[in-house]
């Protein structure tokens, strides 16, 4: 890790609660992020099971010039393994099980899309990014945790992969985010006039055979709790990539935190509910964070026509950028997505755990488990008369 006294100007604290930052002073160094403060207080407010939470910031003469939230949960290494790669972490478990169960703290949340690491403009970044990573050094060190991690750095973020190279810091491919530009749709048909022929006329028709389905905008989830709950339970069931483990009170306390900008939209049919929607958004920028349905969602096409009230949703907004998540990347990429790449940095503080776990890494990355994101960016998919798929996971 960057040594101390190369961080003398700065004032690294570590801190229980977002509350014992001002919200302002915090949204300043994440300029135009979703996941903004309002985004971090719900979070906290929903208690989530398995994680303690903590918040790094780095100042100078009082000023605020980086912060970061981060977690400590015990972290199972298969958790976030899709694919054949299930089977060979299964025999690791079994053949070293104290590496399978490791106690971590982390840099980044538990339930944001990527890292959040923010720094203030016009301040240096990756002496700042440098500052951060030496705040989680500490939080482990004062923990007793042994392994370190910060989660899904955009791979654009040179300064910040930069900054975890000299912290020691191990990279794992991790998966990519896909995300929908959206500068110069300014209209649904606009968006429609992205898309190819085929699939235009494959959505159009999954669409007509949903016209049963009913879209309400939620604002109080009391009364749909049970739904809420058993919505998001059916999906967590269906997905690989299992981490937290939410509850209705999140997304209520997401809805009360962030007020316009949060929507929830309930998806029901014959009078009972099959699926719901979360997004959250700032500055031109909106994130489909959930997507949940139970069994029926494919009779309704359900998937598709969330999409489609998405991205009218966030033309009604004026977003210039719709990020999608984490998963069902063949589908995303069919709505007319990119794929942006996103690097997890790691270190084990015992030297012979970190060379079995950065050994392991190479085989363990986001390349190796899902093949839809191996060249990624560049594929041609024709899946017009391929149904869309309903187990698209959490993200």
């Amino acid at each position: 890790m960057t040594g101390t006294a190369d961080l003398a100007p700065f004032d690294i604290g570590l801190l229980y609660h977002i509350k014992d930052v001002a919200e302002a002073e915090w949204d300043a160094v994440f300029p135009g992020e979703p996941e903004r403060w309002a985004y971090l207080r719900a979070v906290e407010d929903s208690r989530i099971e398995g994680f303690r939470l903590f918040y790094v910031t780095v100042r100078r003469e009082g000023r605020l010039l980086a912060a970061a939230p981060g977690f400590l949960t015990d972290y199972h290494l298969d958790t976030t393994v899709q694919g054949p790669m299930r089977s060979v972490v299964s025999a690791l478990a079994k053949a070293l099980p104290f590496l399978m169960r490791l106690k971590l703290a982390c840099l980044g949340s538990p339930v944001t899309e990527t890292a959040a690491l923010g720094v203030l403009p016009g301040e240096p970044r990756a002496e700042l990014i440098a500052a951060l990573y030496e705040g989680l050094e500490r939080k482990a060190k004062m923990e007793g945790v042994r392994l370190l991690a910060v989660k899904d750095v955009p791979n654009a973020q040179f300064d910040a992969r930069g900054a975890a190279r000299l912290a020691g810091l191990n990279p794992m491919s991790s998966l990519p985010t896909a995300v929908l530009d959206m500068a110069g749709i300014a209209t649904e048909e606009a968006y429609w006039e992205r898309l190819s022929y085929s699939t235009r006329k494959d959505f159009r028709r999954k669409v007509k055979k949903a016209r049963g389905v009913s879209i309400t905008r939620l604002t109080d989830l009391a009364a749909h709790a049970d739904d809420i709950d058993r919505l998001y339970e059916a999906t967590r069931a269906r997905s690989e990539l299992q981490f937290e483990r939410l509850t209705w009170r999140y997304f209520q306390a997401v809805l009360e935190q962030m007020g316009d900008d949060a929507a929830l939209f309930l998806y029901s049919a014959g009078g009972e509910a099959v699926g719901f929607n979360l997004l959250i958004g700032s500055d031109g920028v909106w994130v489909d964070k959930y997507f949940c349905a139970d069994a029926r969602g494919p009779a309704h096409n359900l998937y598709v026509v969330s999409w489609l009230q998405n991205v009218r949703f966030a033309i009604s907004r004026g977003a210039h950028r719709l990020v999608a998540g984490q998963t069902a990347y063949e589908v995303k990429l069919k709505f007319g997505c990119r794929l942006e790449a996103t690097t997890i940095f790691f270190r084990h503080r015992w030297w012979a755990a970190n060379a079995i776990l950065a050994l392991a890494s190479r085989y363990l990355g986001a390349e190796e488990t899902d093949p839809t994101v191996r060249g990624a960016p560049g594929m041609v998919l024709d899946l017009a008369d391929r149904p869309l798929p309903a187990n698209t996971g959490l993200g």
